[in-house]
């Protein structure tokens, strides 16, 4: 026969150890959309640069107005890229 004590403890730790694992699996979800929207932004603002770019080869302008198409695309982080 378990005592009282040894039945509270075991109920405690389940209860514990199950809103220790709601928790957990609700931080992994909630981190994990934020990081796909991060990388979707990211990819979104790189096809924005790539489009910006043929469409400059595309008219065949010159180094500067490339510069200025860049900068008027108002990317929010700075792309590097070497050609």
């Amino acid at each position: 026969m378990h005592s009282i004590r040894s039945r509270l403890l075991i109920l405690i730790l389940s209860i514990f150890f199950l809103i220790w694992g709601v928790i957990a699996g609700f931080i992994w979800w909630r981190s994990s959309t934020e990081i796909d929207q991060v990388f979707d932004d990211q990819l979104t603002q790189v096809a924005r640069l790539i489009g910006v770019i043929i469409l400059h080869e595309d008219r065949e302008n010159d180094l500067p107005t490339l510069a200025q198409d860049l900068l008027e695309g108002h990317y929010e982080f700075p792309v590097i890229f070497q050609a």
